[in-house]
């Protein structure tokens, strides 16, 4: 029996690794975009973890590369979806997928 894997939401610092390369302005203009976000959206960031987490087959994906969090939100993060909306769709879409490869 394998334990059960847990998974947190992606740092600044494993999203961006290397922002301290970056001019202070840009590392700002990130850190800002990144925490302003987060703070914006934490429910649907805590409810996208808490999906992950009871669904564990998508974990190994995530930790093999924190940055896909952003990219999955980014697919989602236009003007056609709401929050709720845009986490409902990428869990029904991770759903999908499970029930397929099934």
């Amino acid at each position: 029996m394998t334990a059960k894997q847990t998974i947190t939401f992606a740092t600044f610092q494993e999203l961006l690794p290397d922002s301290c390369n970056h001019p202070l302005k840009k590392q700002l203009r990130d850190k800002a975009r990144y925490y302003g976000r987060k703070f914006l959206f934490k429910k649907q960031c805590d409810a996208l973890v808490y999906f992950l987490n009871t669904h564990q087959t998508w974990i190994p994906l995530f930790q093999q590369n924190p940055y896909r969090f952003n990219a999955l939100l980014a697919t989602y993060c236009d003007k056609r979806f709401s929050a709720t909306e845009r986490l409902n769709a990428i869990t029904n879409n991770l759903l999908m997928l499970e029930e397929k490869w099934a």
